[in-house]
């Protein structure tokens, strides 16, 4: 997809997204985040993620997003309880918008895709899940948020975003990560400490990456996850060590 630039139709849809959730329940995440804090508010993918805490009412987010004229495209369910991982948002002209529901599992929050991009509609994917995760304390916790305005877009154009958005970037894109984590952003432009345009090549790989074919894996093979995760945790920590760092 081709980057997203600050435009009208972007700020009709953060605008809209508070009308619909306020300033509470959903944060901004991946690319549109990193956008936001480092990108001077372009967006490098072009799509807009938000992200809500697993479970949540789906078809109630479908409706609030039927409220700002988008119409839902894609739901990625839970094989064993029905309930959303993911669902997609269109509406022509403007920016497309994914939505993670990010679901627990032993003190990390994760966030799905189809395991190999093939699901379309609604349903569960045929070959499985892939997920990727972050530490929940970042995520769980309602004040590690705020609302912060949108650069390029005239002001009072506010997201909701973490405080900590090195930790979620560091975990979900290396290639896009922050040297330093932990960093608290006060306001778009004032981050402390100032380390925030240096990051990781070397691909999208995370310390917390799962595949499974059923979410069942979660509960009956809680083993299974852990090595995954413990193998996952060896490559990504060797891949940072080999990696050229730009400031």
């Amino acid at each position: 997809m081709a980057e997203l630039k600050p435009c009208k139709e972007l700020e009709l849809v953060i605008r809209g997204l508070f009308d619909v959730f306020g300033r509470r329940d959903y944060w901004l995440g991946f690319g549109g985040l990193w956008g936001l804090v480092c990108n001077n508010g372009i967006i490098p993918d072009g799509d807009l993620d938000i992200c809500m805490l697993y479970p949540r009412d789906v078809e109630d987010v479908i409706r609030r997003f039927s409220a700002i004229n988008y119409s839902n495209s894609k739901v990625i369910e839970n094989d064993q309880d029905g309930r959303a991982l993911y669902a997609g948002f269109n509406r022509p002209g403007y920016p497309h918008i994914c939505v993670s529901f990010w679901y627990p599992f032993q003190g990390i929050r994760y966030f799905c895709h189809d395991e190999k991009f093939e699901m379309q509609g609604r349903g569960v994917p045929p070959s499985g899940y892939f997920f990727k995760g972050v530490p929940a304390w970042a995520v769980e916790n309602t004040e590690a948020f705020h609302m912060v305005d949108w650069p390029g877009l005239p002001n009072g154009c506010q997201i909701r975003v973490p405080i900590w958005p090195g930790v979620l970037l560091d975990h979900c894109y290396p290639l896009w990560a922050f040297r330093k984590q932990r960093y608290v952003l006060e306001k778009y432009g004032d981050v402390r400490p100032k380390q925030s345009k240096s990051y990781h090549h070397g691909g999208a790989i995370s310390p917390y990456r799962v595949q499974v074919k059923s979410m069942a894996a979660f509960a009956n093979n809680p083993k299974g996850i852990q090595d995954q995760i413990a193998k996952n945790q060896v490559d990504y920590f060797s891949r940072l060590k080999t990696l050229r760092v730009r400031g």
